[in-house]
C-alpha cells in the first residue's frame, strides 16, 4: 500500500492594503520563521522564508497541523487530506 505524502508551502508578504493577496507593489518578506505541529505535539522546522518569500514543509503524512510564525501571534491549523492541498498557499 502506497502511502501519500503531502507539501504545505506558505507565501509571505507585507499586505499593505490589508486584502489578504499579494498586490505588485506589496513586498515579500524574507527571513520569517515558522514551525509545524502535528496533533501529537512533534514538530517540523523552523523553515524560513526566502528572498521571495516562500518557505515549505515536505513529506507530511495526512493529517491536522498546527503552523505558528516564530515572533508573532499568527497560528493557521490546516489539515491534510487530498491531493490538492499540496497547493494551498498561505
Amino acid at each position: 500500500m502506497k502511502i501519500l505524502k503531502f507539501d504545505i508551502e506558505g507565501l509571505k508578504f507585507d499586505d499593505l492594503n490589508g486584502n489578504g493577496q499579494k498586490d505588485r507593489n506589496e513586498p515579500f518578506l524574507a527571513g520569517i520563521q515558522f514551525m509545524l505541529y502535528d496533533t501529537n505535539g512533534r514538530e517540523w522546522g523552523p523553515e524560513t522564508t526566502n528572498d521571495d518569500g516562500e518557505f515549505w514543509f515536505t513529506d507530511l503524512l495526512p493529517g491536522t497541523y498546527l503552523l505558528e510564525e516564530l515572533g508573532s501571534r499568527i497560528i493557521t491549523t490546516h489539515q491534510l487530506r487530498r491531493w490538492k492541498d499540496c497547493n494551498r498557499t498561505w
